[in-house]
């Protein structure tokens, strides 16, 4: 684990742990015990399900600290790295139970959160109750907007129905769930040996409006970067309409993408 990796894991269990604190813990193996008319009362942070929302983070410190081990006679050091957040958060509330896959191909088989540089990026999505979509992705410093589709303009969010699949980023059912849009790829890249990024899949039952991003920029080989934003503007974004939406949600989907 880099110490990126492990400084973004340190940050949810201090999320959770916090949450834990303020609203108890909920039993993960009894997976339907809030489960009502499609309903769930709990939010995810990483992969761990909480009774609680986290709204906004108000103050983040990390303390690094290198301890001295011996194991089986070789002197070696080990790093330590504690989180101390403070934030708003919230006992959560009943929403709907969306059904998430990051895919590599446009069928649910490709399932998987480890992409090669270069791959391209299919999500499939679904939820039980009519509402509008969006999705994002972390990329550190920055967070781009990847639906709705650059031809939708200015569009905030995609209205989207209940019960209805929609695979993301593919023309597999593009004419029946985007009439009038032409689907578009994405494509992830990198020059790390690995780098990881979240995506985050927002859905709200309210409408809701956008934050300001910039415009798509133009690479090489015919490439562009999708419209974006600095990262600390999105969680901000993130946290205020939690606060005045009681029904917006977000998940967060980390994946891996390796040099190829």
């Amino acid at each position: 684990m880099t110490r990126e990796q492990a400084q973004q894991k340190v940050t949810e269990l201090a999320m959770i742990n916090a949450i834990e604190k303020e609203f108890g813990t909920l039993v993960a193996q009894e997976s339907n015990m809030r489960l009502k008319d499609n309903k769930v009362s709990w939010s995810i942070i990483g992969s761990t399900r909480v009774s609680g929302d986290w709204i906004g983070t108000l103050d983040k410190q990390f303390i690094i600290e290198c301890r001295p081990v011996n194991a089986e006679g070789i002197d070696n050091v080990e790093i330590w790295i504690t989180c101390r957040i403070e934030g708003k958060a919230r006992k959560a509330l009943p929403r709907p139970k969306l059904e998430v896959l990051t895919l590599n191909c446009p069928q649910a088989l490709c399932r998987t959160s480890i992409f090669k540089s270069r791959e391209s990026l299919y999500i499939s999505f679904k939820s039980p109750v009519d509402g509008y979509l969006s999705v994002f992705i972390d990329e550190g410093d920055t967070t781009r907007r990847l639906f709705p589709y650059g031809s939708m303009g200015t569009l905030s969010s995609f209205k989207v129905t209940g019960d209805m699949e929609y695979v993301l980023f593919s023309d597999q059912n593009a004419p029946d769930c985007f009439p009038g849009y032409k689907s578009e790829k994405i494509h992830l890249f990198t020059n790390k040996e690995i780098e990881n990024d979240l995506i985050y899949v927002v859905f709200s039952e309210s409408e809701y409006y956008k934050p300001v991003l910039t415009q798509v920029r133009e690479i090489e080989d015919g490439y562009s970067l999708p419209k974006s934003m600095k990262t600390s503007v999105f969680t901000d974004w993130l946290g205020q309409n939690c606060e005045k939406l009681t029904d917006f949600q977000w998940l967060p989907i980390q994946i891996s993408i390796e040099k190829d």
